[in-house]
């Protein structure tokens, strides 16, 4: 395939069985590229999977299938890549797609000759909806901004991943705010934002590290299934999830395998028995000083309490305790959701990058 500074050939990516296997430098050099995509957008690599965990995240699961393709320059070098992820329980139609190209070969075709070749065979593999999520550093959309279609919030115009994005057909369903927190988090500053024993009186707070204990798991699951449709997800295509002990064993598992850790605090009812709303914190062995909020969550019959805020102050506190080398916490909320928006600026999260979800149905 031709694009204008020359030719490429686009090819699919196979994960190798280890990564010490003589055919696994395809792989290794298509997981440098996307670690030097994200290091030149943000900087750092706080936002960039080391080697290891993307060799994780592409085993097939009996929850995704991985696949991907690479665009190799005329000395093989690899200067594209495009994943893709296909939920297998749920979402049948829908494949999560991440296109990278090398930063000093953009603007050449190289992501939109990527992007063609993977919407062919996703199409014929039975996808008819391709989302995304696309990063830009700063805090305000600008002048030229393209809104949300369904949700709240929009992106500057001028950025090349909006233009392209567009471009190739997409629509910006939903925009959410990338939260960074510098730690330590002052103790004055939790007790302040913490709320009064009456507001949260009939509860009591409970936690874990990595796997969840046996006694909460059903609890955990039910929780968990709520999260996928509870929180606000606009018009982007998303099926109920249904958790059990099974499925939850299977992903504490994956998250190990990634040298991944995760930090939970939950919040029973003494009335019942049950857990009713949980917060969840990752860390990763390959950038300890890093932090990622994940789940929050409180049912809605519990809200209106204070739980949420309680439930984030308490793990913030654990953090400190079980993971000291951490020095910053990151967070991605949807523009709509004002409650958990807010709980967030109380315990001092400043903005420090808009994250826009785009979807194309191919029908």
């Amino acid at each position: 395939m031709t694009v204008r500074d020359g030719s490429v050939e686009i090819r699919g990516l196979a994960r190798p069985a280890r990564l010490t296997d003589p055919d696994a430098q395809p792989f290794v050099a298509a997981a440098d590229l996307a670690v030097r995509v994200r290091r030149d957008l943000w900087g750092d690599d706080d936002h960039a999977e080391s080697l290891p965990e993307q060799f994780a995240l592409a085993a097939n699961t009996p929850t995704e299938h991985w696949r991907a393709w690479l665009a190799l320059d005329a000395r093989a070098r690899v200067v594209g890549l495009v994943t893709a992820t296909l939920p297998q329980r749920e979402n049948h139609d829908v494949a999560w797609i991440d296109v990278v190209v090398d930063p000093g070969r953009r603007r050449a075709g190289i992501g939109s000759a990527l992007l063609d070749a993977a919407e062919r065979e996703l199409r014929a593999a039975g996808r008819t909806v391709l989302a995304g999520w696309s990063e830009t550093p700063g805090t305000a959309p600008g002048r030229d901004t393209v809104p949300a279609r369904s949700g709240e919030g929009g992106l500057p115009g001028g950025v090349p991943v909006a233009a392209f994005a567009r471009r190739h057909g997409f629509v910006l369903e939903q925009v959410e705010r990338l939260g960074r927190l510098d730690l330590p988090v002052p103790a004055a500053t939790l007790d302040a934002v913490s709320p009064a024993p009456s507001r949260t009186a009939g509860y009591e707070l409970v936690g874990w590290v990595d796997a969840a204990p046996t006694a909460a798991a059903a609890d955990y699951a039910r929780l968990k299934t709520a999260m996928s449709t509870d929180i606000p997800s606009a018009d982007l295509a998303q099926d109920a999830e249904v958790w059990d002990a099974d499925r939850m064993a299977q992903e504490e598992a994956e998250l190990a395998a990634r040298g991944g850790h995760r930090l939970v605090s939950a919040v029973r009812d003494l009335r019942t028995g049950r857990l009713v709303g949980h917060t969840v914190l990752e860390r990763f062995d390959a950038r300890p000083a890093v932090a990622y909020q994940e789940d929050t969550l409180v049912l809605a019959e519990h809200r209106g309490r204070r739980l949420g805020i309680l439930l984030k102050t308490d793990n913030l506190r654990r953090l400190a305790t079980v993971w000291p080398d951490v020095r910053r916490v990151y967070t991605w909320n949807a523009e709509e959701n004002t409650p958990v928006l807010d709980i967030n600026a109380e315990l001092g999260f400043r903005q420090v990058g808009v994250v826009g979800a785009w979807q194309k149905r191919l029908t």
